[in-house]
C-alpha cells in the first residue's frame, strides 16, 4: 500500500493533477481539464472579435479621412500627380479674404446679402448689379479664389475630382490652363472696377458649395456688424425692401433660420445630390432649402463658424445637420416669401429663384 500511495503521489515538477487514485477523482480532473480548455477557447474566440472591431474601425476612420480629403479638403489630389507629370501648373488669384473694404461699408447695415457666384459667373453677378443689387453696399458675392484645375470633361460630375482611369491629353491641359489664366485675369479686373467681390480661400466647384457659405459667414462675422446674413444665388432675384422688412420684425438675438424649412427629406445615395458615406442617417433633419435662399441670425452663423463641421453635399443640409448635432435651440422659421418658381413678378415676394437668366432679372426689375 505504501508503495502504491508513492506511485500516486505527485513529483515536485509536477504542474498537473496527480494520478487519481479513485474514479470520482478521475471525473473531478476531467471536468477541470474540460472546463480550462472551454474557458480557453472562449477567451480567444472574444480576442480575436475584438481585434477584428478594432482594425475594422480604424479602416473605417482611415477611409473616412481619406474620402473627406479626397472629396472636399483637397479635390485635386488626383489632379496634382497628372499637373506634376505634365510639368506645368495654373497661376490663380491669391487672396484669403476680399479685396474690398467692408470695414467702411457695411458696418451700419442690419442685413447683408451674400450671393453665390462661380468663377466664370461675370454676366450673372453684371445682371445683379444692374437689378435688384443696383446701388446697395450690403450685397456681395462670394467667389472661390482658386479654379479646379482638371478639365470639366475629365471631372467627376459636380466634383473636382479626376475620372478614375482618365488621361488628360497634354494640349487639352495647357489649352485649359490658358483660359484659367484669361478668367482669373478677368476677375481681377472685375474686382478692381466694381469691388464687390469677396474672394474665398478654396477651389471652386459645386459641391464645395458648404464650404463657400461657411466661409462666407465667416468673412461677414468678421467684416459687418450684420444682425441677419442672407444667402442666395446669382440666378435669384431678391427684393430687397421685403426682405429686410420681413427680418426686420424677428428678434436677431435668437438661433433663428428663415427659408422654405424642409423637413423628414431622405438622403440620396446617388446623382447630382448623392450623401457622403460619412452621413449614415436615411432621413436629414430640418433645412432651409438651398435653390429658395435662406436667412440666419448672427448667432446661427458665428456657431456653424465657430464648430467647423463636416461639409456634406449641399450648403443647405449641412446646416441642418450642423446645427442638429450641436444641439443648438434653433427657431426654424417657414417663409412663402422664399419661392423656387422663378416668377418675379409677384412683389409680395422676398427672395426669388431659380435659374433667372440676367435678361429675365432686368425683366423682373422693370
Amino acid at each position: 500500500m505504501v508503495f502504491l500511495a508513492q506511485l500516486n503521489a505527485p513529483e515536485p515538477w509536477q504542474l498537473t493533477f496527480q494520478n487519481p487514485s479513485t474514479p470520482v477523482m478521475e471525473g473531478i480532473i476531467n471536468f477541470y481539464y474540460d472546463l480550462s480548455f472551454f474557458i480557453v477557447f472562449i477567451l480567444l474566440v472574444v480576442i480575436t472579435i475584438i481585434h477584428w472591431s478594432l482594425t475594422g474601425e480604424l479602416l473605417d476612420q482611415s477611409q473616412r479621412r481619406g474620402n473627406q480629403k479626397k472629396d472636399l479638403t483637397t479635390p485635386e489630389s488626383n489632379a496634382n500627380k497628372r499637373r506634376a507629370n505634365l510639368n506645368h501648373t495654373v497661376s490663380i488669384a491669391q487672396s484669403n479674404s476680399a479685396l474690398l473694404s467692408p470695414a467702411d461699408v457695411l458696418q451700419d447695415f442690419p442685413v447683408l446679402i451674400m450671393v453665390l457666384s462661380g468663377r466664370n459667373g461675370f454676366d450673372k453677378r453684371a445682371g445683379v448689379r444692374e437689378t435688384w443689387a443696383k446701388d446697395k453696399k450690403n450685397v456681395v458675392f462670394l467667389v472661390g479664389d482658386k479654379p479646379c484645375t482638371i478639365p470639366q470633361k475629365y471631372r467627376i460630375e459636380w466634383s473636382c475630382i479626376l475620372l478614375s482611369g482618365a488621361v488628360i491629353p497634354v494640349a487639352e491641359q495647357e489649352e485649359y490652363n490658358s483660359s484659367c489664366l484669361k478668367e482669373d485675369a478677368d476677375l481681377k479686373e472685375e474686382i478692381a472696377q466694381h469691388g464687390d467681390i469677396v474672394l474665398l480661400d478654396m477651389v471652386d466647384y459645386y459641391r464645395a458649395l458648404p464650404k463657400k457659405v461657411k466661409l462666407g459667414y465667416k468673412w461677414a462675422i468678421a467684416h459687418s456688424n450684420a444682425k441677419w446674413i442672407v444667402k442666395t444665388d446669382d440666378d435669384s432675384y431678391v427684393v430687397m425692401s421685403n426682405i429686410e422688412r420681413m427680418l426686420g420684425s424677428m428678434n436677431s438675438s435668437r438661433m433663428i433660420v428663415v427659408g422654405h424649412i424642409i423637413y423628414n427629406a431622405g438622403v440620396p445615395r446617388d446623382g447630382k445630390w448623392a450623401e457622403f458615406v460619412e452621413y449614415k442617417e436615411h432621413q436629414y433633419p430640418a433645412f432651409p432649402n438651398g435653390a429658395h435662399g435662406h436667412a440666419v441670425s448672427r448667432n446661427v452663423a458665428k456657431f456653424i463658424v465657430d464648430h467647423d463641421g463636416f461639409e456634406y453635399q449641399g450648403e443647405d443640409v449641412s446646416i441642418g445637420i450642423w446645427l442638429r448635432d450641436g444641439k443648438q435651440p434653433v427657431e426654424w422659421v417657414y417663409s412663402a416669401g422664399f419661392v423656387n418658381d422663378g416668377n418675379c413678378m409677384k412683389k409680395d415676394r422676398s427672395v426669388i429663384g431659380h435659374n433667372i437668366s440676367p435678361e429675365g432679372m432686368r425683366k423682373c426689375h422693370t
